[in-house]
């Protein structure tokens, strides 16, 4: 019944901000935007693999927490430490973590818009998830 999860929706402050955070940083490409009246409000963005992230102007952004509907969203990368010289090169302030469950190395940001993104790379076949993937 299922094929993938195909995109999630996110809220920003500033689609300029996003837009260079997910685009020419991540390198994800712009698939459309949303302009209603000369006005855009939206961006809808392909990430890899048929899936997407859409995102929308809004002024009432806080910080992800457990009262939110999305915690955080994650991406998968071919290689954690090509994203690590990536992020900071741009000067992007990230935490480096280690899952306590799967030993999965992962990198967490705050994105425009006040989300945080957690970024992973499997890197092992002893790790649980390895086998959906």
């Amino acid at each position: 019944m299922f094929i993938k999860l195909s995109h999630i929706c996110i809220n920003t402050e500033s689609l300029e901000e996003a837009e260079n955070f997910f685009v020419n940083i991540l390198g994800f490409k712009v698939v459309y935007r949303f302009i209603r009246d000369g006005f855009q409000y939206g961006i809808f963005l392909a990430c890899s693999g048929g899936t997407f992230l859409e995102i929308f102007l809004s002024k009432n952004t806080s910080p992800a927490d457990e009262k939110s509907q999305i915690r955080h969203i994650c991406f998968q990368v071919k290689s954690i430490s090509r994203l690590r010289q990536k992020l900071s090169s741009a000067n992007i302030e990230f935490k480096e973590s280690i899952g306590s469950i799967d030993n999965v190395v992962q990198l967490w940001v705050l994105a425009p818009g006040n989300l945080p993104i957690e970024f992973h790379e499997y890197s092992s076949s002893n790790q649980p998830q390895f086998r959906f993937v």
